[in-house]
Formats: C-alpha cells, sequence, structure tokens
C-alpha cells in the first residue's frame, strides 16, 4: 500500500475522500479498496462510504463480490493499464492432464 503522508492528505481535495470529515481517502485504488475494508468501523456511513468508492472505482469489491467486468483476467489487465499476456489468450492444459501425459511418454 502507497504510504499517504499526512502533507500530501492535506493536499488532496475533499472529494477524495469516502467519509466525513476527510477520512476513508479513496485516491488511488489501494486506498479504496481499504476504505471499503474499514467502512464498517464507520458506523451509519458505512453505506456511503461503500457508494463514494463505488462511483469513484467501480472496479473495486464492495459486498466481496467482483463486479460484473472483473470476472475475466483480460479486464483485470485492462484496469491496471496493463496489456493482456499472450499466456492468457492461448488454451493451457491442466497440470493434472499434463502430469498424466508424462506418466504416459
Amino acid at each position: 500500500m502507497s504510504k499517504l503522508h499526512k502533507a500530501e492528505r492535506d493536499k488532496l481535495p475533499g472529494s477524495k475522500f469516502a467519509g466525513p470529515d476527510r477520512s476513508y481517502p479513496d485516491n488511488d485504488l489501494t486506498h479504496a479498496r481499504k476504505a471499503i475494508q474499514m467502512a464498517p468501523h464507520a458506523g451509519a456511513g458505512a453505506a456511503a462510504i461503500r457508494a463514494k468508492v463505488h462511483r469513484d472505482w467501480p472496479s473495486v469489491s464492495i459486498d466481496g463480490k467482483r463486479a460484473a467486468h472483473q470476472n475475466s483476467m483480460k479486464s483485470l489487465a485492462f484496469d491496471g493499464g496493463g496489456a493482456i499476456p499472450e499466456v492468457w489468450s492461448t488454451k493451457t492444459i491442466p497440470r493434472s492432464k499434463r502430469y498424466k501425459k508424462s506418466l504416459n511418454k
């Protein structure tokens, strides 16, 4: 997790916080996930924190389930801004079948 120092936190605009009084920063993906994890500690404001994080970061899981577009490995690569590794687009043989094939040789 990227450390958010006090000086950096003070420079963030109020829109980069999910909770009241500049609590629960969601300025990056790591902090957004942490805000979701810590939301139950906010008591009555937990639902508002989850809604704000989901609005800013739709790919972040809110209830422990992945978002619909997050179910494929390809979308995970796009969320991170990276290219799709070629290994993901090729069909691989499961490990157990590879092992059995090596025994039959």
